[in-house]
């Protein structure tokens, strides 16, 4: 399933067709998504996962965003050596200078735990140059520093749009909330794992386009599995093909199922999308 173009309803669409009707007892979900919406991200795990009994993953580059929701359901996770997720932040489409763009619900929270930091350390570089070049107690250069700190941080602080922070708030529960459900239906993990792993997918990653590698699959607490020599042959060869798409700006969305025990490859064709 190659998704070059972001998640959307046309997709979830696509893959209810091809499995429509069917039951697998193992199905291999080859994903490649930049990400895009959440909910239909979500309506396309439930889907898969409703017509499966053990899904494997494998990702051979990237699988972003609202993509890392797939991994929280599987049954096993194959990753490419150059593969990567990123973090669950919910993206919104916002309006700037005259151009829409997708914008991370979790960058206004970012900047407000800059701006507290910043003024901790203001307050706190403050009350050591009172105490050490003036006659101060610590009462009095708390006092003032305090007075200081809140005069240089006040009009920082106002800029903050109360009502901005709330949309954005409800924005990360969203990607909170798919993540829990899926994790606490489909996933292979205990409540409490999987609970300070979604703490750790939504709210502590520096940036949304942050690499999340196997590697730190691992030390949050997700099974992924090294792909076998066979596995890896054939990741290898969908890199090569997905890097020489991306060179050319391909931007055709490939949905496609395809069994072994059926002669024909079904897929979506592209007038669909």
């Amino acid at each position: 399933m190659v998704i070059n173009n972001p998640i959307n309803a046309s997709h979830a669409f696509q893959i209810g067709k091809l499995i429509r009707g069917r039951h697998f007892e193992n199905l291999d979900v080859i994903l490649h998504s930049s990400g895009g919406q959440i909910n239909p991200a979500y309506q396309i795990i439930s889907l898969i996962k409703s017509h499966s009994d053990n899904l494997t993953v494998i990702i051979p580059i990237y699988a972003k965003s609202a993509a890392t929701l797939f991994v929280l359901g599987c049954s096993k996770i194959i990753m490419g050596e150059l593969a990567e997720l990123g973090p669950l932040d919910t993206q919104l489409l916002e309006r700037r200078e005259g151009s829409r763009i997708y914008s991370s619900a979790l960058n206004p929270f970012k900047t407000l735990e800059e701006l507290q930091r910043f003024a901790l350390q203001m307050f706190d570089q403050s009350v050591r140059l009172l105490l050490q070049r003036a006659d101060y107690s610590i009462e009095e250069a708390v006092k003032h520093s305090m007075d200081f700190s809140s005069r240089i941080v006040a009009p920082l602080f106002s800029q903050i749009k109360v009502d901005k922070m709330g949309e954005y708030s409800r924005a990360l529960q969203i990607g909170l909330e798919y993540g829990r459900r899926i994790s606490k239906r489909y996933g292979n993990i205990s409540e409490e794992c999987y609970g300070n792993i979604l703490q750790k997918l939504v709210f502590q990653y520096p940036s949304h386009d942050y690499i999340i590698d196997a590697k730190e699959m691992e030390e949050i607490g997700l099974n992924v599995a090294k792909p076998t020599d066979e596995e890896g042959e054939i990741i290898h060869e969908m890199m090569v093909e997905l890097f020489d798409s991306m060179h050319n700006r391909d931007d055709e969305d490939e949905i496609a199922l395809i069994d072994p025990e059926e002669e024909q490859c079904k897929t979506t064709p592209s007038t669909e999308k």
